[in-house]
């Protein structure tokens, strides 16, 4: 599923845009929409450039900055509003609609004077009054200014508009140029839907900033929509790339005065995760080597994601089997998360499945359990660790994605495993991880006798 959000311009230059290219974020958009609507509406410009909103599309395929395109519903809705229907309601965008559009011309052709018009279509009144107002201007820059031919310009822009006082050819003029926009619109959709911005964009915002931004605008959309959850895991999966990318998460940004850095992003992706119950997950699967069978026999047919145990991995299997129950008995975690509490946090469990151990310094390891009686060992075997906040975040991933997950490190179950370990467990922690600790403890506790 597609997701699709309407992003501020203003917003977006104020954000992201570089400190040197903010002239040229500000006026771009205006100039290539002006650009689309003069090459669709034969118009040389128009006094609306429909570039308050840019539109934000992504299949979750490519990156995770998406794809970026004008809004047609920004200009759609400008013709809805300046005709004078109802710019609250939800239109749909067909003949039914055309019809409505064109019942309005009809009714704007015979407005017999500037009070009609300012009862009845009040945007194209201030319109009329804007271009007078600015015509003015215009005359009066032409004769004190050295860009008399840039001031002729704009002065022919607005008469070609009708801003003139001639109200008698304003209307006209307006019925002329709403006709060509409403019979011509889905031509000028057709046209912005295939403009994309991107080029610009990467050279003209910094990525790493902009990155962020989108991953805050994508929880805003998410806490907008806490129930629909079929909805919310579409843009989960972009929350979840985000956090895998390679982008630059040491940077803050600053929207509605504030600031937003990396840690109120996984805060707020912790929240949400506990509301949508689980999260898209991979399973990681393996299997037995009978006695007397080579691994070439056994793979022979299976899934190429499962990993097979040898005689001599069995016996290491065991060794370390052993460390483990001696380690975790002497290091008593405040709980042991597996079985059916994992599942609440989208985490498939089978007998080799992660068991979670959690520490009252605010600290998680992840470790296979060891079973004498059903030994099992995935090839590359190891310790995944992280701090409480991050719990719900990572809990639902595969090895695959945790390995490279920036706030998740690991511990491979080599000789010097046990000393690795215990340092982060004799670490004494912050009051506040401690703190986190005890919320994690409690909430999956109280989440797992609601379910029991």
């Amino acid at each position: 599923m597609e997701t699709r959000i309407n992003i501020s311009v203003k917003e977006l230059n104020e954000v992201c845009a570089l400190p040197d290219r903010k002239w040229s974020t500000k006026t771009h958009f205006n100039l290539v929409n002006r650009s689309l609507v003069h090459e669709v509406f034969k118009y040389q410009k128009f006094q609306d450039d429909f570039a308050s909103v840019i539109v934000c599309t992504n299949d979750g395929k490519g990156d995770f900055i998406g794809s970026f395109k004008s809004s047609y519903e920004e200009f759609l809705f400008s013709i809805i509003n300046a005709l004078g229907l109802n710019s609250k309601k939800d239109y749909v965008d067909n003949e039914d609609l055309t019809k409505k559009l064109h019942e309005k011309i009809a009714f704007l052709k015979t407005l017999p004077d500037e009070a009609w018009l300012y009862n009845n279509f009040p945007v194209l009144y201030r319109n009329l009054q804007r271009g007078r107002k600015y015509i003015k201007e215009v005359e009066q820059s032409i004769k004190n200014s050295e860009y008399i031919e840039m001031a002729k310009e704009d002065k022919d822009y607005y008469y070609s508009c009708a801003m003139s006082k001639n109200f008698d050819n304003f209307m006209q003029k307006q019925v002329e140029s709403y006709r060509r926009f409403v019979n011509s619109r889905f031509k000028y959709k057709k046209l912005i839907e295939n403009k994309k911005h991107n080029d610009f964009i990467s050279k003209n915002y910094d990525q790493n900033k902009l990155a962020m931004y989108l991953a805050h605008k994508y929880l805003c959309v998410c806490e907008n929509n806490l129930n629909n959850k079929k909805y919310l895991m579409n843009y989960m999966e972009l929350l979840i790339k985000y956090l895998k990318s390679d982008y630059d998460k040491t940077v803050s940004i600053t929207v509605d005065h504030k600031i937003i850095d990396f840690d109120n992003i996984v805060s707020r992706i912790n929240e949400l995760k506990l509301r949508t119950d689980k999260m898209i997950v991979s399973k990681v699967d393996w299997a037995l080597i009978p006695a007397g069978k080579t691994d070439k026999y056994v793979k022979k047919g299976l899934d190429p994601q499962k990993h097979y145990l040898t005689e001599e991995e069995l016996a290491e299997l065991r060794r370390v089997g052993n460390e483990k129950d001696n380690f975790y008995l002497k290091n008593s975690p405040i709980l042991k998360i597996y079985g059916p509490a994992l599942k609440q946090y989208g985490i498939l469990v089978n007998e080799s499945d992660y068991v979670a151990y959690v520490y009252s310094n605010g600290e998680i390891l992840f470790d296979t359990e060891y079973d004498e009686k059903h030994p099992r060992k995935v090839k590359g075997n190891a310790i995944y660790h992280m701090k409480a906040i991050y719990f719900d975040m990572v809990s639902g991933l595969d090895k695959q994605v945790l390995k490279k997950h920036p706030q998740v490190g690991t511990i491979n179950h080599n000789e010097t495993w046990t000393t690795r370990a215990q340092k982060l467990l004799d670490y004494k922690g912050t009051p506040e991880e401690q703190e986190q600790a005890k919320q994690l403890v409690k909430r999956i506790i109280e989440q797992n006798e609601k379910d029991s």
